[in-house]
């Protein structure tokens, strides 16, 4: 089931469906409770993302927030100190980023 919303503005109209049911199945992307430091500095701490299956994320933070450091975990070029990465519902490693063509994903 969808909603359907319309906004005008002055100059276009904007139309948008937004899902009202939660994804079936495993999700796309689903990194839970990563910690990755560096020395003494933390770059993420319990840090989580969820993709479902045929969505777009963006990743939005200040910085220093630890974006570019969550996808390089998610990319395999680094390894995690504590988490999990799972890629279609599979509990994955990637070592380097050849592996990433194996899941379908791209480091960009």
């Amino acid at each position: 089931r969808a909603v359907h919303a319309r906004r005008r503005t002055r100059r276009r109209t904007m139309n948008a469906v937004l899902s009202t049911e939660a994804p079936t199945g495993p999700l796309a992307i689903d990194i839970e409770g990563v910690v990755k430091t560096f020395g003494g500095v933390v770059a993420n701490r319990d840090a989580s993302l969820q993709v479902p299956p045929g969505e777009i994320h963006a990743l939005v933070g200040e910085n220093g927030a630890g974006k570019s450091t969550l996808m390089r975990v998610l990319s395999g070029m680094y390894a995690p100190d504590a988490g999990r990465v799972r890629v279609n519902g599979k509990d994955v490693t990637i070592t380097d980023v050849k592996k990433l063509r194996k899941y379908d994903l791209s480091s960009q």
